[in-house]
């Protein structure tokens, strides 16, 4: 879930998307009168788990992302200009992203990765790190997450 002015109309609307039912990713448009109004963006990508809004293109709109819990755990985005139409790309799977200027550029950046092992060695836990993907000595803030049940059992 996310708040913005997805109208730029001044008041805050709510970006939402459900994991169940009808699996619907939609906007809750704030009239402004203590009242909102459902859009519906899409349905049916199977178990969505959250959505951010940013400007992903720098056309001074706000776009949509999207992560689904999909057979394909895809990552799902919306662009304001033409919002019925879905850039899917294939990534993997991941909480809900969290959009930004990793590298200063003015740019706006989306990272992440996760690794899941089945049985690596007797024990069973989480590791989250940052790291230096660019070599600049600074940590570029991007959260990995590794989880290990078992592996040599």
């Amino acid at each position: 879930m996310d708040v913005a002015d997805m109208d730029s109309d001044g008041d805050p609307d709510i970006v939402t998307a459900e994991h169940r039912g009808n699996q619907r990713l939609f906007i809750l448009e704030n009239s402004g009168t203590a009242t909102f109004t459902v859009h519906t963006i899409s349905t049916g990508i199977e178990n969505h788990l959250g959505a951010r809004v940013f400007d992903l293109d720098s056309d001074k709109d706000l776009d949509i992302i999207g992560i689904a819990w999909d057979s394909y755990q895809n990552l799902h985005v919306w662009r304001n200009d033409a919002i019925s139409n879905s850039v899917s790309p294939t990534l993997t799977s991941t909480p809900v992203p969290k959009p930004g200027d990793a590298n200063g550029d003015g740019k706006v950046d989306v990272a992440d990765y996760t690794i899941w092992l089945t049985h690596y060695n007797q024990n069973t836990g989480n590791a989250h790190m940052d790291g230096d993907f660019n070599s600049s000595g600074k940590v570029d803030g991007v959260d990995y997450a590794i989880w290990i049940n078992n592996y040599g059992k």
